[in-house]
């Protein structure tokens, strides 16, 4: 290896392509879908199942407080959500963007979910020094630490 020059590291199929297949993000016997990447638009408009926020949690081996804090929903309102067993179509559209966030994590660690909690918590220069949790709270914020996962994936300097 020459002196200067970046390190590439070769993975075996793109970010995005990996966690739409399945990026195994399951947690243990919540019955929520995380394993199958994302919540569909309907699920969304729907208001997704709080468990779909526990299995979160799960993954991301955080406290629901704190999950649900980047989603923002108060704690009083997490509470009555829980009760309810639903999340609003607003508060699902943010959950949404964090659940696709982890899933192409999820793929791009090659389905190792502890290594893509830890890289999901830690700041990024590249996302101005909030850590890709923090920044997956907007569509417009999930999908920039979406395409820094493709560029890391392909090898390109960020």
């Amino acid at each position: 290896m020459e002196a200067g020059k970046p390190t590439r590291v070769k993975r075996t199929a793109p970010a995005k392509r990996s966690a739409r297949a399945g990026g195994a993000v399951r947690g243990a016997g919540s019955g929520a879908r995380l394993g199958s990447g994302a919540p569909s638009p309907a699920q969304i408009r729907a208001g997704l199942d709080v468990r779909w926020l526990r299995e979160l949690s799960v993954a991301l081996a955080l406290p629901e407080e704190r999950v649900t804090a980047v989603v923002r929903i108060p704690s009083a309102t997490w509470h009555r959500r829980q009760q309810a067993g639903r999340l609003t179509p607003t508060e699902s559209d943010r959950a949404a963007n964090v659940i696709r966030v982890m899933a192409t994590a999820v793929a791009f660690f090659g389905k190792d979910r502890e290594a893509a909690s830890r890289w999901m918590q830690r700041p990024a220069p590249a996302l101005g020094g909030e850590t890709p949790l923090e920044h997956s709270d907007t569509a417009t914020g999930a999908q920039e630490v979406i395409d820094l996962l493709a560029r890391l994936e392909y090898g390109i300097f960020v």
